[in-house]
This record gives structure tokens, C-alpha cells and sequence, in this order.
């Protein structure tokens, strides 16, 4: 129940310099692998997620501390990293059939984050949620919420992630499903 993987955003964000790396597709782990060994000169961790991956998509944008306006839209903006990208294609499927158009923002670059990919995606429609693989405290949601409040951007918030307390154990969609983080619950 310690090795469910949705703890390592909040501790890993706490050290110093630590550069946190989440891709979506083979060919971003690819390409974040190769920046990792050949260019960063500071500590940095990659994170994979457990059991299979769904590619929504085999880009290879990857540049670290850039995020990407996957999918625009104009009534909420959905920011997700990682397995969790598929999860927010899902959530805009749905949320499209209900007459709402999705934006869809990926940080590949967990942190340092990119505060104007945010800023943008906010100002684009006024509504962002966070849909993330991580326990809610010191995840990428809070960290958003924080730069929304301290650069005080206009805008709703709201964070899926898993809640503070230990995660049973179970396989990803059951946990998720169990969670709140799968798509008909978001």
C-alpha cells in the first residue's frame, strides 16, 4: 500500500533544484531520458506509471519547463501530466456531449512549472482543473492554486488527485475508479 506511486510529486517537490519530468507518450520519455543523461546538470527524476500506458498521442514535444495547449476550448481548461493525459481526453469527451468545450493543457515539466502556460489557459476560459496521479497535498493542483492566487489570476479552480491517506491496494482503474480520479467521476 506504500507503492502505489502517488506520493513521489509532493516529497520530490520539496528538495531543492529537483527538476520532476512526467511524459505521455514513448517518444517523451525518449526524448526526456536523453535530455536527462546528456543536458540537465541538477537533480531530476522521471516519473512512469505502473502497469500499461494508453498513448493518446506519440508527440515528442518535450522542451523542460514548457507546457502544451493540447486541445483548445473555451469553457474549462483541464491541466493534466503523465498517464493522466488520457484521463483528461476522456473528461473532455464527456464533458463535450454535455455542450462543453475543453481546453487541454499538458505539463510534461512538472515542475519547475510553466506559469504561463497556466496563465494562458486560465485567461482562455476563466475555469481550470487539475487531474493529476498524486495525493492532493503539495501535488501539481496545489502548486497551481498556489500560482493562481499569488499572481492573482481570474479564475475557478478545482483538483482531482487521490485524497492524504494511504491508498489501498488495487489495480490503476480500480484505484481510480475508487478515487474520484477516473473520468465519469471528474
Amino acid at each position: 500500500e506504500t507503492h502505489q506511486g502517488v506520493y513521489d510529486i509532493s516529497y520530490l517537490l520539496t528538495m531543492p533544484n529537483m527538476t520532476l519530468l512526467s511524459p505521455s507518450s514513448f517518444a517523451q520519455l525518449d526524448a526526456m531520458l536523453r535530455y536527462a543523461v546528456n543536458e540537465h546538470d541538477a537533480p531530476i527524476a522521471i516519473r512512469y506509471p505502473r502497469g500499461n500506458i494508453e498513448v493518446v498521442f506519440d508527440d515528442t514535444d518535450f522542451v523542460c519547463g514548457k507546457g502544451y495547449i493540447r486541445q483548445n476550448g473555451t469553457d474549462v481548461s483541464i491541466i493534466s501530466t503523465g498517464r493522466m493525459l488520457k484521463r483528461a481526453y476522456e473528461v473532455s469527451d464527456i464533458l463535450k456531449n454535455n455542450g462543453i468545450s475543453c481546453e487541454i493543457t499538458e505539463l510534461p515539466t512538472i515542475y519547475p512549472i510553466d506559469k504561463k502556460a497556466i496563465a494562458q489557459t486560465a485567461e482562455n476560459t476563466k475555469f481550470i482543473i487539475t487531474i493529476e496521479d498524486n495525493i492532493k497535498s503539495g501535488g501539481m493542483g496545489e502548486h497551481i492554486a498556489e500560482i493562481i492566487v499569488s499572481d492573482s489570476i481570474q479564475c475557478k479552480f478545482k483538483a482531482f488527485a487521490f485524497p492524504n491517506e494511504p491508498i489501498v491496494h488495487g489495480t490503476v482503474d480500480e484505484l481510480d475508479k475508487k478515487y474520484g480520479v477516473d473520468a465519469s467521476s471528474i
